[in-house]
């Protein structure tokens, strides 16, 4: 590996689940200094909306190729270039073409100023020399999606780096053109690699676009053009960045031009066109915020849980609805076929989507409108009850884990004979040397990570039950150089622990549940190295930092953002980790019945497991 590389990794914080920037990774160049003031002001004519439904397959194309030199041609015009309205402005010229020749010659006439040396059909603007050995050049070192100096703790960068030509064939397999046939009858040759003297990239580039300072281009969702822009950008950062891409089980650059058919149809289909797109990646850590997607924020004050394939209430408070009454409509429609009807859209993997859906999409809507449910009693007997959506409905869905996962304030306890209780999920740093002076003498130990536990806890706390160290699942950071992820340089990330003082030689187990993610799988593949056992539910199937995508300035501007997990982790022998999670040692999945009578089965079974292990006889529940 490259010192580039190597300082990478200095920045890696491998905490489970992270989040990437939000800031614009394109950096804007220097604002020109403003224009004197005129008698007439200058006016823009908006940007007119023209017929595309005919040219749906050159727009994908022009969408894919500006997707590709946004991200990986490292000229100074590229870098400076306001994507957005360019991207609006080029489907706009597009629209007008009437022939291949025309269209071929515009997508030239766009790239012409920012990348002149991109060979399109054989020409480009400049002719593309490939450096000397020794020339210094500039290439994208990219090892995840960044959006521009992070605002955040991220631990991916971006960064256009300046180096020997020589260096760089020797420490990556990176060619210096990136050759790809596109759609629409296109072949494309992109430098990735291109030559730099005193920080200017030669040929010498601008962000100008021929025509484009005529017209007020609209950034709002609510524009076809900026739908279009924003979809496509969303399609090329999964198609360039998402390390799963190569187990997803379909072709990633045939979902494009349909997803821009939806978007061009209205808003709502364009949200839900996304929501779909992302849900086709299968991964569990997926979001997608804006005020055009969203789904409706508030429900009525019943959380469902999902057990027997069937949603039934488990979180009633203020009702007369009775826990484990069957959800089987909603303003008379089946939930059977409602659930259906919502899997595309679920932002999950199989393995997780109705139970999503039930705990947190199935009723969501505005505040106060009003909604009819179909109830069945376990005696058969159906009723109706028709409610206001009142309740928040990310504080009702956590509600709703919380109960599954009996969570608690109680960091330590002693239950009998020894054995204690350590609630791993809220242990902090500073807490861990007190709770191991309670355990001093304890005879055996459960601890409890059902729910997302703090970085400096679990890791300052499992290495003192086990002795032979723990070991991360195996977890790996990709090197993205060309577009597609051609030739990406896959680097695997070692992280572990060794045995810390005092070693407590003692039986311990290890609580999961449904609701254990991302940092959690991550100390769970930890210990299940260190041999420490797993007592529970099946983890929910997804780890790895998060990255965060704003699209039209993110939905704090009016935009979207989108969340997707920017490493590839699998299970200890290979095999998939992503939408199957962790398969406990013992399994014991929460039940209704269980619920109902607010009993722990989960802990009552830790209990007898570890006092079996000490000889003594199971506690009589």
């Amino acid at each position: 590996m490259s010192k580039f590389v190597l300082l990478a990794l200095l920045l890696l914080s491998l905490a489970g689940c992270g989040s990437g920037g939000s800031n614009d990774v394109d950096a804007a160049p220097t604002p020109a200094e403003p224009s004197p003031p005129t008698d007439t002001p200058t006016t823009k004519e908006t940007l007119p909306l023209l017929p595309l439904e005919s040219k749906m397959t050159q727009v994908a194309t022009f969408i894919q190729l500006a997707n590709q030199v946004r991200y990986f041609h490292p000229s100074d015009g590229a870098i400076g270039t306001n994507w957005d309205e360019f991207t609006a402005f080029g489907i706009f010229q597009i629209a007008q073409t009437e022939s291949h020749e025309e269209y071929v010659d515009i997508l030239r006439t766009l790239f012409a100023h920012m990348a002149p040396d991109l060979v399109i059909n054989g020409e480009s603007a400049v002719e593309y020399v490939e450096p000397d050995s020794s020339d210094s050049v500039r290439f994208w070192l990219q090892d995840g999606y960044v959006e521009g100096p992070a605002t955040q703790s991220t631990v991916y960068s971006r960064r256009a780096i300046a180096e020997r030509f020589i260096n760089l064939k020797n420490n990556y397999n990176l060619e210096a053109l990136y050759k790809e046939s596109l759609p629409a009858g296109i072949e494309v040759e992109l430098p990735v690699v291109i030559k730099e003297s005193s920080g200017i990239t030669t040929p010498e580039s601008s962000e100008t676009v021929t025509g484009i300072d005529q017209y007020d281009i609209d950034n709002k969702f609510s524009d076809p053009y900026a739908r279009l822009v924003a979809a496509g950008q969303l399609w090329a950062v999964i198609q360039h960045f998402y390390p799963y891409l190569d187990e997803l089980d379909l072709r990633w650059n045939e979902e494009l031009e349909p997803l821009l058919i939806r978007c061009l149809e209205s808003v709502s289909e364009c949200g839900l066109a996304m929501r779909s797109l992302l849900t086709k990646t299968g991964d569990n850590h997926n979001g997608l915020y804006s005020e055009y997607t969203a789904l409706g924020d508030y429900s009525p004050a019943l959380g469902f849980g999902w057990f027997n394939d069937k949603a039934v209430v488990i979180v009633n408070d203020g009702t007369d609805v009775p826990l484990g009454d069957e959800l089987i409509e909603i303003n008379g429609q089946s939930i059977d076929a409602l659930i259906e009807q919502k899997r595309e859209f679920s932002l999950r993997a199989p393995n997780r989507q109705a139970e999503q859906i039930v705990n947190f999409d199935l009723l969501r809507g505005e505040q106060g409108t009003a909604v009819t449910l179909g109830l069945r009693k376990s005696s058969g007997e159906q009723y109706e009850v028709t409610m206001q959506r009142s309740e928040f409905a990310y504080d009702l869905n956590r509600a709703i884990q919380n109960k599954i996962t009996h969570a608690n304030e109680n960091k330590v306890i002693e239950l009998e004979d020894k054995v204690f209780y350590v609630n791993l999920s809220i242990v902090d740093g500073p807490d861990v040397a007190p709770i191991l002076a309670e355990l001093e003498g304890a005879s055996a130990v459960v601890l409890d990570m059902r729910n997302y536990p703090i970085w400096a806890g679990w890791t300052n706390f499992l290495p003192h039950f086990t002795d032979i160290g723990l070991r991360t699942l195996p977890l790996y950071q990709y090197f993205y150089l060309h577009p597609n992820q051609v030739n990406a340089v896959l680097d695997e990330q070692r992280q572990g622990f060794t045995t810390r003082q005092p070693f407590y030689d003692i039986p311990v187990v290890l609580l999961s549940s449904r609701y254990s993610i991302s940092q959690n799988e991550h100390a769970f593949g930890h210990a299940q190295h260190g041999g420490i056992p797993i007592l529970g539910d099946i983890t929910y199937g997804i780890n790895g930092n998060i990255q965060e995508i704003n699209l039209l300035g993110g939905s704090q501007q009016g935009g979207l953002t989108a969340i997707f997990t920017g490493m590839k982790v699998t299970q200890h022998d290979g095999s998939r980790l992503r939408g199957v999670g962790i398969q406990p040692d013992m399994l014991v999945p929460v039940t209704l019945d269980s619920l109902q009578q607010n009993k722990d089965i989960q802990l009552e079974q830790a209990v007898d497991y570890l006092r079996q292990q000490i000889n003594l006889a199971p506690v009589d529940n």
